[in-house]
């Protein structure tokens, strides 16, 4: 079975062009798996910023597609259009397809263009719905008004077209395109209620599988939190500077801490540092400083670092507005910690409440506050959370399964396009 990948990453050739990555680890722990099953032979084409030739690397034909180099000016120009994946690339995709000649094509999210090729080929593609703009778009000023974003972003920021505002351009120019996606898809993977939902909205004619295609990572599989009983109150989320992460409600939150509750406590946000234009905005907008209501910024991490931040916490907590299932929420809900989430997207069909985690919501700093304290005050309620969280993410996070199911989908696709040519893929 020939199967190409349209990803967002490079996937496991990070290593081969020196490019680590902070994110996609899913694609590359699936990636991992399907090159050990005989019979199986991978591609893996993603846009790249630099200059490579195609490769063979870890049993997979990898197809950089690198972008034409641009000046500082043509960069500034693309900035100012919004425009970051040039649909001009549909030929070098194509040229691709023409080339591995795949039985099936496997696309990794709907937010860049890659979608687009189901239009050009006559080979089945499935699409992964990872995050799904059309909606993200909708909640990216609910924690905070448009007005107050645009009096407080940074000028250097807008007039590089750095900014929130320059931001949202982007991803509603990214969310037309994917209703274009999603409208022609035949095959769609999907995991949540949320992402079902929709999808049976914006793309009605798809077949939809519901099944978790994430692998979590080893490090959080492996690595079993422990009940923690400490004076100061640990808690510990990631984050990113999009406005709709709910980074604000982390400010409110904590202040309500401070003003209302007796005990101590600090809060670490991964994947954000000082310098960040979004905390730049949230002490303009809250006349405070992180320190001061103790919040800690140690920024992007890797695994390891981030693995001990969550070892050394007493609380998981996700506050954003929206989110399909994200990999975070997973690894702590694995490592079987306490868990307090907002109500938000598909985080309902990974935490059900007061058995596996809390649900909170969205965009309620008090219900928040609160949440913390019942967790701090009730030891027993926080360990029954996190041990339930464990056992159910673990059921649903089985590579085996996945793998195994994934590739079921494949072949089901594949014998309905290519009857007559079925077993001779099998074999």
């Amino acid at each position: 079975m020939k199967i190409l990948w349209f990803t967002n990453t490079p996937s496991l050739a990070e290593t081969y062009l020196n490019s680590p990555s902070y994110g996609g680890a899913w694609i590359k722990l699936l990636h991992k798996e399907i090159i050990n099953i005989p019979g199986i032979e991978l591609a893996v084409c993603f846009v790249y910023n630099k200059q490579a030739e195609p490769f063979y690397y870890n049993n997979t034909k990898f197809y950089p597609i690198s972008l034409a180099k641009e000046n500082r000016f043509q960069k500034y120009i693309q900035r100012m259009k919004g425009n970051y994946e040039k649909d001009a690339l549909l030929n070098n995709y194509l040229s691709i397809v023409n080339e591995f000649r795949p039985d099936i094509i496997h696309i990794h999210g709907t937010e860049n263009n890659y979608g687009l090729i189901q239009d050009l080929v006559n080979i089945p593609c499935i699409i992964s719905v990872q995050g799904i703009l059309t909606v993200y778009l909708r909640k990216y000023f609910s924690g905070i008004p448009r007005n107050l974003v645009s009096k407080h972003d940074r000028l250097l920021d807008q007039i590089n077209f750095n900014g929130f505002l320059n931001n949202y351009r982007s991803i509603k120019k990214k969310a037309k395109r994917e209703i274009t996606i999603l409208s022609r898809a035949r095959y769609v993977f999907g995991r949540t209620d949320w992402d079902k939902y929709i999808t049976s909205i914006l793309a009605p004619q798809a077949k939809y599988y519901g099944m978790d295609t994430r692998i979590v990572r080893e490090v959080f599989f492996n690595n079993c939190w422990q009940k923690r009983r400490q004076h100061k109150l640990r808690l510990f989320t990631t984050s990113n500077s999009h406005l709709y992460k709910g980074l604000e409600m982390v400010y409110q939150t904590s202040a309500l801490l401070k003003e209302y509750c007796d005990f101590e406590f600090e809060w670490v946000v991964a994947g954000i540092d000082k310098g960040n234009k979004i905390i730049h905005l949230l002490n303009k907008l809250y006349h405070t400083r992180p320190e001061e209501i103790n919040l800690y910024l140690p920024g992007r991490q890797m695994e390891n670092e981030l693995l001990k931040y969550m070892l050394e916490a007493d609380i998981y907590i996700q506050v954003s507005h929206i989110e399909n299932s994200p990999n975070s929420l997973a690894e702590a809900l694995i490592m079987g910690m306490p868990v307090i989430a907002s109500h938000a997207g598909g985080t309902g069909t990974y935490i059900n409440n007061l058995y596996n985690g809390l649900l909170i919501q969205d965009g309620d700093p008090y219900v928040l506050a609160g949440a913390i304290k019942t967790l701090y005050q009730d030891a027993d309620l926080a360990y029954r959370l996190a041990s339930n969280a464990r056992i159910d993410a673990i059921k649903r996070h089985n590579r085996q399964e996945i793998v195994k199911n994934i590739i079921n989908v494949y072949r089901s696709i594949i014998s309905v396009n290519f009857p007559h040519s079925y077993e001779q893929i099998e074999k």
